[in-house]
């Protein structure tokens, strides 16, 4: 629950209008297209303080609009079914941050269950270590193991790393 001083500060925020970057536009557009959070939480959360005005907006900005559209469809695409139910399960994770840091600095709660909730928000963060197999000094990735039996009994054993490629940047 926020406190008075706390709602003051979210409601000049949120009266407050902002210019619209590149990056927020695209951001603007995945809100749009995912349907994840109402209308109305869009429109403050970008500026617009009522969903008239987000109307107005995406109404004057044909492009913005146009590429919402193409970003719908690939959302709804029978193919796109993992990446929404990732999505929306990540979405919901960042809403329980907030109780599980409550239940993380509660000195009230045994300390297995703070552990656990401080374990969980570093995992979230990014903050939990190096994977498994970085430790075994493989990069980041699924590990791939080639055994190869020579006569005479013996084996020669490859260990690699398999690591997506990242995205090709093209240009426009």
């Amino acid at each position: 629950m926020t406190t008075p001083s706390e709602q003051e500060i979210d409601r000049v925020v949120s009266a407050m209008q902002i210019e619209l970057d590149d990056d927020l536009t695209g951001r603007l557009i995945q809100d749009v297209a995912y349907r994840i959070h109402a209308p109305e939480t869009i429109a403050v959360r970008y500026g617009f303080g009522t969903v008239d005005n987000l109307k107005q907006y995406l109404a004057s900005h044909p492009q913005v609009t146009k590429e919402t559209q193409r970003l719908r469809a690939i959302v709804d695409s029978d193919g796109s079914l993992e990446a929404r139910a990732r999505l929306k399960a990540g979405f919901a994770s960042e809403n329980l941050v907030p109780q599980i840091h409550g239940i993380a600095s509660d000195p009230t709660k045994p300390a297995g269950v703070r552990i656990d909730a401080f374990k969980q928000l570093n995992r979230m963060a990014g903050l939990d270590g190096m994977p498994a197999s970085a430790k075994d000094g493989g990069g980041s990735g699924t590990q791939f193991n080639l055994t190869i039996n020579m006569p005479g009994g013996r084996t020669e054993k490859i260990v690699t790393t398999v690591v997506d490629q990242p995205a090709i940047e093209v240009a426009e």
